[in-house]
């Protein structure tokens, strides 16, 4: 099963206000819908703990997310591993300046996971992973647009 979900907003902020507050995963973490806890496992790994809702099911999840890219201040990459689910994946942010106090980011979320339960998962997270990425992008830009 592979689902892709992809989200683009604007934050009321200079793209290195955006940069300073994406920086620290821990405000990406905090951010994420069922967050219940956060672990910096050294400077590329982080863990993840949240409560994810799919369909009936409510279920804990740790993933480690492990950041491949770094390129300051416009562009992250990251891969995702659960440590309680057959799941994996790739991610990214880009944050573009569209004006002096305006920046456009893209968050970019690819999850593929396997096991006898994928394809009904599948079905059921499909709907579910777009409101949790549109409300994690809210969420950043609130926090970022109340720092400013």
């Amino acid at each position: 099963m592979t689902l892709e979900s992809e989200e683009t907003f604007v934050v009321n902020a200079p793209r290195e206000k955006v940069w300073d507050y994406t920086s620290d995963m821990r405000n990406w973490a905090t951010n994420m819908p069922g967050y219940e806890s956060f672990e910096q496992l050294n400077d590329t790994d982080s863990r993840w703990t949240l409560e994810v809702k799919i369909g009936p099911f409510r279920r804990t999840v740790r993933m480690v997310v492990h950041l491949t890219e770094w390129n300051e201040p416009e562009h992250v990459a990251f891969t995702l591993r659960s440590e309680t689910d057959p799941v994996t994946g790739t991610g990214g942010f880009d944050a573009i300046a569209t004006g002096e106090c305006e920046t456009t980011v893209k968050l970019r979320l690819r999850i593929d996971s396997s096991g006898p339960m994928a394809g009904m998962m599948e079905s059921l997270a499909r709907p579910v992973l777009a409101r949790m990425q549109k409300s994690f992008a809210e969420a950043i830009a609130e926090d970022i647009e109340k720092s400013s």
